[in-house]
């Protein structure tokens, strides 16, 4: 996919999370303030501004006329292909660390909801908070969208190199496919196509979350402001 593809791609993705909003609004009546409804704005947000730096990186950054236009500082051939380099990578890890962050945080709020004790009061490390959670509402096959997840964005908490707080190697099998991390080195397989693929699992979690039986039949689950 070519970068301006990519970005509408992810705008795609973002009208799925407000289709997704609004059907079960609709359905179950869940209005802002619902942090089942608010989980997809979070995940939209992040989707949108992605997305349209994707577009804007294809159409104007990587564009000469565009520099010529706009820098007031002396630039090169090369200066516009490093700078564009480093701006998809700013966008791919605003992706990752931030639909992580939106995610996470409804799941610890979700969790509070059914046992307001639970894993230090929904506090705990977020690997015992999703697992809880899945657990409680009996859809473990979401457990490995957030495992690889995951520790993608903990390799980014380490300038691009995977550690692990027990020193041991670890490897997620996500659909058929198996990804290593291998402490101390870089993980090789984390792409741009790669995180395009995930992305449509994360909103497939979401969706299933909101509307399992436990989560779905409480008349509010309040979003913290």
């Amino acid at each position: 996919m070519k970068i301006e593809e990519i970005g509408k791609f992810l705008q795609e993705i973002q009208h799925l999370c407000i289709d997704a909003r609004d059907g079960f609004s609709n359905k179950y009546g869940w209005q802002k303030g619902d942090a089942r409804w608010a989980v997809f704005n979070k995940c939209s947000s992040v989707l949108i501004t992605i997305g349209l730096g994707l577009v804007f990186l294809e159409r104007h950054l990587t564009q000469r006329k565009w520099w010529e236009e706009n820098s007031t500082l002396p630039f090169t051939d090369q200066t516009i292909i490093d700078v564009s380099q480093e701006f998809e990578m700013f966008l791919r890890i605003g992706l990752i660390q931030n639909l992580m962050y939106s995610v996470e945080s409804s799941l610890r709020v979700f969790l509070r909801s059914l046992n307001p004790s639970a894993c230090k009061k929904g506090n705990a490390e977020f690997q015992s908070i999703f697992r809880c959670l899945l657990k409680m509402i009996d859809l473990p096959n979401h457990l490995t969208i957030l495992d690889l997840w995951r520790n993608i964005r903990n390799v980014m908490h380490n300038n691009g190199l995977f550690m692990s707080p027990n020193g041991q190697d670890i490897v997620v099998e996500h659909k058929s496919k198996r990804y290593e991390f291998k402490v101390g080195q870089p993980i090789s397989f984390l792409n741009t196509a790669l995180l395009m693929e995930l992305t449509p699992d994360m909103l497939h979690l979401i969706i299933d979350v909101v509307n399992s039986e436990k989560i779905r039949s409480q008349a509010s689950i309040q979003e913290p402001i």
